[in-house]
């Protein structure tokens, strides 16, 4: 009886994350469903199976000293915040969802025997996900206006509230597309898996078009770096191996990146000349960073409290059309729980980047691998941007890092075991 109720929460937790992965572009308050559901189902499985080990609740990763840190970090804020309360509700509604959703991902996708097949499922139904979405913005393009939630369209953005979001979202998994080009055929046939590659490259290709609709500049630039890295890594990986097949693909992706290029010049080139005037124009911006280092100024070790910057920006307004969020993810952490929860947060990323490098170089051949390669490429084009936007604050892209951070630390269980 026991097993049979732990089978079946394991399946509720599995297909609560599944949906999960599908609605994250399309619903906020899809995005809190199936997360709860995955949540209580998951502590439900725990209970069944651990009882009162509480030790063993938490799946052992590479990063759980750096999480614990980053945890004890926001606790001890909490405690000097400015407003106790909000800050209780960012440590426990926001964060512990966050992190709880990290290691349920990181459980649920690195068991050694359905692991695998859960990732390939995964992908599968994101994929759906973003064909959908690309459909989504396509029709917008088109008529104005998006079939899912009756958004017009200004910039780019899809049923995004705004286009700098859509455009967040889109170099998160514009990476993950191109590196599934890569994939190598293993128990497929062969027609069909190339196919499958033409599929892939597609996508790609479409969402570097609908990113380039977007005007979007800071993920212009995350999007550059994350090819970059790509390309970095898969170069040492032709030189290691030779695989000549790989670097005619590369060269191919190239030159149709410089199409692209060329295809949109002038409106990302109007868009990007404008730096210096939109600055000027909107000075905002600046003073918005101004604000935020002035709060870290007078709160440098623990912060003024996460969840709190909202409570405390009228205080050091600059202007009237200022005190809004400061558009760098860095300066708010740093803000809401000083310079010590900044290098919490800094600490996990280090980690994960270090054991994922470490795992892809050495197992590059891997299609897993391959896709820890094309996951750490989206976090980092999400932290780039990150820098001049507030992806780390927005709901949608927030849960789709810690969902990318959980599935690429799956990944590196699962690879570093075999």
């Amino acid at each position: 009886m026991k097993v049979k109720v732990e089978k079946a929460l394991e399946r509720i937790v599995e297909v609560a994350l599944y949906a999960l992965v599908f609605i994250i572009p399309f619903s906020k308050a899809g995005i809190e469903i199936f997360a709860i559901i995955a949540i209580i189902g998951w502590l439900l499985m725990k209970i069944v199976t651990h009882r009162l080990q509480f030790k063993d609740y938490l799946p052992s990763t590479p990063f759980n000293n750096q999480i614990f840190f980053l945890f004890v970090i926001s606790l001890i804020s909490m405690f000097f915040s400015v407003n106790f309360a909000l800050s209780a509700k960012g440590v426990f509604s926001k964060l512990g969802e966050y992190l709880l959703l990290f290691f349920i991902f990181a459980d649920i996708f690195s068991e050694r025997k359905a692991g695998k097949l859960r990732v390939e499922i995964l992908l599968k139904l994101a994929i759906v996900s973003v064909v959908v979405l690309f459909i989504d913005s396509i029709f917008q393009l088109h008529t104005g206006n998006d079939f899912i939630r009756g958004f017009s369209l200004g910039q780019l953005r899809a049923c995004f509230s705004n286009s700098n979001d859509f455009a967040g979202f889109l170099i998160a998994v514009i990476p993950v597309l191109f590196i599934a080009t890569f994939f190598r055929c293993k128990d497929k046939k062969q027609i069909r898996f190339l196919f499958e590659k033409l599929f892939y490259a597609i996508l790609f290709l479409t969402g570097l078009v609908l990113l380039g609709k977007t005007l979007s500049r800071g993920a212009y630039l995350g999007c550059i770096i994350s090819l970059l890295f790509l390309f970095i890594i898969l170069l040492y990986d032709m030189r290691k191996n030779k695989i000549m097949p790989s670097v005619i693909l590369v060269i191919i992706c190239v030159c149709l990146l410089i199409a692209l290029g060329m295809l949109f010049a002038k409106p990302v080139m109007d868009r990007l000349v404008s730096i210096g005037a939109g600055f000027e124009a909107s000075r905002e911006r600046i003073w918005g960073w101004q604000e935020a280092f002035s709060i870290i100024g007078d709160f440098p070790v623990f912060g003024t409290g996460p969840n709190t910057y909202t409570e405390i920006i009228p205080k050091y307004s600059i202007s009237k059309i200022s005190g809004c969020y400061p558009h760098n993810c860095y300066l708010h952490i740093a803000a809401e729980t000083g310079i010590l929860g900044l290098l919490a947060f800094l600490l996990v990323l280090w980690k994960f980047f270090k054991q994922g490098f470490k795992v892809v170089l050495s197992r590059i051949n891997d299609n897993e691998a391959l896709l820890l390669l094309g996951v750490m490429a989206g976090v980092l084009a999400t932290l780039v941007q990150s820098f001049f936007d507030t992806n780390l604050f927005a709901l949608k892209l927030v849960t789709l890092f810690w969902v990318m951070l959980g599935i690429g630390t799956a990944l590196i269980k699962r690879l570093s075991n075999k």
